[in-house]
């Protein structure tokens, strides 16, 4: 594996170390296109262990077969949609601990069955550039994810 590799490889297993540290304090929900019965990669507790270290013991992973065994199974209060087709910037709104978030995949985003599904939750999008067309799903779980716990004091109290 060349230096660069290495690299990208361990900022990636902080950032999915983060993410997963998230996970668990926030109780997020994320769509991994939930129309595929596939994610695409392993959730083994051999790479799940390998991806969140010390934390993956902190961490119940749950998949749903599609949007429907999702709400069937899940009671949350408030699911913020987040998208670019938002309405709602992600920092005006004020989060609760145990607010879902659900985001779509990098290339197809959010299905119409979500939206019209979920179609009372809020739209909410992170702001950008006007030459920029998406930013990446990791880094927009980070943005937000981090917002939600910022506003809730880390929850410290």
């Amino acid at each position: 594996m060349k230096t660069w590799e290495r690299y990208f490889y361990k900022q990636f297993l902080k950032l999915f170390l983060t993410f997963l540290l998230l996970f668990f304090l926030l109780y997020v929900l994320i769509d991994f296109s939930l129309k595929a019965k596939s994610l695409g990669f392993s959730i083994n507790m051999k790479s799940m262990r390998r991806a969140g270290l010390d934390y993956i013991k902190n961490v119940e992973v749950k998949t749903y077969k599609d949007i429907d065994d999702f709400l069937i199974k899940t009671d949350f209060k408030t699911t913020h949609l987040v998208t670019k087709f938002g309405d709602i910037n992600y920092a005006k709104v004020n989060y609760k601990k145990g607010d879902c978030f659900i985001f779509g995949s990098e290339i197809s985003g959010l299905s119409e069955d979500v939206y019209k599904k979920l179609s009372k939750s809020k739209r909410i999008f992170i702001p950008m550039t006007p030459k920029n067309r998406s930013i990446n799903l990791a880094n927009a779980v980070a943005i937000c994810i981090f917002e939600a716990w910022r506003q809730n004091n880390f929850l410290i109290s």
